[in-house]
């Protein structure tokens, strides 16, 4: 029989590329929530959606198969489009929820809504809506939180997000800074320069939708530098490829950095201020980012290292749900179970 007054909490992050969600498993300990897509599961959810013609949202899975036959309908930014916000909000938590129930075999289920610069209204109204109940949270802070040993130092969290670098610099739970630089995008490392310049333009739309899918889990398993499948049109040799995209990504992160000093810089901050640095977002995935954050440390004459690097395991994709649901949060009526 279910116990209605335990409260089974989900955080959510609503990203410009994925949705990504936390909840506890039976040891208490935070994973990734799971989605059931018919014969199997996955913790993938696409922030982007397809609407049809009659109005209805396409999400999960579907959304690759429906953007390659009708790319016109793919809505990739709906965070800004007011026309279809609302419905996809709903739709897209409404998932989160139905797979939150399925985890956890109880239907009271508590949302944890993170953001970065601000509450968004229609999300959180939506939410309300959905979930049994609801707080937010500022990423940054939270992860701050976690993360780092002690208040009296300076956190500095570098998400290597697909669409913008963000840099936040935490002090006493106290957000100073927060920035975001689209040229630093962890998507400016385009496979199509890497490959060919031209490779796409003697394919039609339908195929170049294809090969992008493709080139996209290739670029993700060259980060983690794991084996891959190079499709046979493809005019590079594996190794040549890997090659590229290391030279690339060093070369990209070092440029990260600077970004990193120049926030710092304008607090009136050094280095030996900053006593964490987290790095998080699918960039943070990477193989070469820790070589490459030491090198740009010992060329400034300092030791810092990165929590990630400190913390064999750490889930740098899933870093702000995972932290969120560490967080006191009430499990049962009126008492706080604090992790």
């Amino acid at each position: 029989m279910e116990n209605r007054h335990v409260m089974n909490w989900v955080t959510i992050d609503i990203g410009a590329a994925d949705v990504k969600a936390s909840v506890w498993n039976k040891n208490d300990e935070p994973v990734r929530l799971a989605y059931p897509m018919g014969s199997y599961t996955t913790t993938q959810l696409s922030a982007a959606v397809v609407v049809t013609e009659n109005g209805d949202v396409v999400a999960g899975d579907n959304v690759q198969l429906f953007s390659i036959l009708y790319p016109d309908r793919l809505i990739s930014d709906w965070m800004k489009n007011m026309r279809y916000k609302e419905k996809v909000a709903e739709s897209l938590l409404g998932m989160v929820r139905q797979a939150a129930v399925g985890h956890y075999g109880n239907a009271n289920v508590g949302a944890v809504i993170l953001f970065e610069d601000g509450e968004d209204s229609v999300i959180m109204e939506m939410a309300r809506k959905i979930f049994a109940e609801v707080q937010s949270f500022c990423t940054p802070k939270v992860i701050a939180k976690i993360t780092s040993p002690t208040e009296d130092c300076l956190t500095l969290i570098v998400d290597f997000a697909e669409t913008a670098l963000k840099i936040s610099v935490v002090e006493k739970e106290m957000l100073l800074s927060f920035s975001q630089n689209q040229d630093l995008s962890f998507s400016n490392i385009s496979m199509g320069d890497l490959i060919n310049d031209d490779f796409y333009d003697g394919l039609d739309v339908t195929r170049q939708m294809v090969f992008a899918n493709i080139l996209k889990k290739v670029k993700a398993a060259l980060n983690k530098n794991e084996a891959f499948v190079l499709p046979n049109e493809v005019p590079i040799e594996e190794r040549t490829l890997r090659e590229n995209f290391a030279k690339n990504v060093i070369g990209y992160f070092g440029k990260c950095f600077e970004e990193c000093f120049g926030i710092i810089s304008q607090l009136k901050k050094s280095w030996d201020d900053v006593g964490n640095v987290v790095f998080v977002g699918g960039g943070a995935d990477s193989h070469w980012i820790d070589t490459a954050f030491e090198r740009f440390m010992q060329n400034r004459d300092c030791q810092l290292r990165s929590y990630n690097s400190r913390n064999a395991g750490f889930d740098a994709q899933y870093a702000s749900t995972y932290c969120a649901i560490q967080l006191p949060l009430r499990r049962k009526e009126r008492i706080i179970i604090k992790y």
